[in-house]
């Protein structure tokens, strides 16, 4: 494992790691799977509305899109902060 240069740094083996986790995989409420349609969904919205790329998507259940429009990304904000 790398070791971080600097103090406040994380090493970049976990910083893959975190990025990993930043949006769920599944559905909280009914489970479906959908953390494999996020990329491609940021990419719709550049050029479609939420509504449309959704659609595209074929994520028909409310709970599934639930998850899609009220994710918040905050990787950037949390990683400038070090461990404790």
């Amino acid at each position: 494992m790398e070791r971080s240069k600097g103090k406040g740094q994380i090493p970049e083996i976990l910083q893959i790691e975190v990025l990993f986790m930043e949006f769920p995989i599944r559905c909280f409420t009914c489970g479906g799977v959908v953390g494999h349609a996020y990329d491609e969904y940021k990419e719709l919205i550049k050029e479609k509305s939420p509504q449309e790329a959704l659609d595209i998507l074929g994520f028909d259940r409310f709970c599934c899109r639930r998850m899609f429009l009220s994710h918040v990304e905050l990787i950037e904000s949390v990683m400038k902060y070090p461990r404790a």
